[in-house]
């Protein structure tokens, strides 16, 4: 994976906000860039999404933001599916994806914001991605 001179320091940058240490911050970033890296050619991908019904769901683009681990997905919104607004529905969806669909760039610095969700983020809002299934998870 080949990022710019100018990326390399936007996500040292995205550290040093943080508070990282310089140090640190670079061992993360390599480490982070080779978990990118390292990721399958296909992959299964998990989201959560909130509509008002079944028919909103967009199925041929599903969203960007996405995790691999279903449970731990679950975990990390608890707290916004219990909570839903009257009327509001709430699904799981599962999809597969080609590792090139992923923006390598947006899935880095999500990831060094937020380091404990291990997100993926795919362009085009998921376009292209197999859709495999949607459940409903608020009832």
């Amino acid at each position: 994976m080949k990022f710019k001179k100018k990326d390399i320091k936007y996500f040292l940058d995205l550290y040093k906000k943080m508070g990282v240490p310089k140090v640190d911050a670079e061992d993360n970033l390599k480490k982070l860039m080779r978990w990118v890296e390292d990721l399958p050619k296909k992959i299964i991908l998990y989201r959560i999404i909130f509509v008002n019904s079944e028919d909103d769901i967009i199925r041929d683009r599903p969203g960007s933001h996405y995790m691999m681990d279903k449970e731990h997905l679950m975990d990390t919104h608890y707290v916004d599916i219990k909570n839903l607004p009257q009327g509001s529905e709430c699904y799981l969806l599962t999809v597969e994806a080609d590792k090139k669909m992923i923006d390598q760039f947006q899935t880095i610095a999500t990831n060094i914001v937020y380091p404990s969700e291990k997100e993926i983020t795919l362009k085009n809002k998921g376009e292209g991605i197999n859709y495999i299934e949607h459940k409903k998870i608020n009832e």
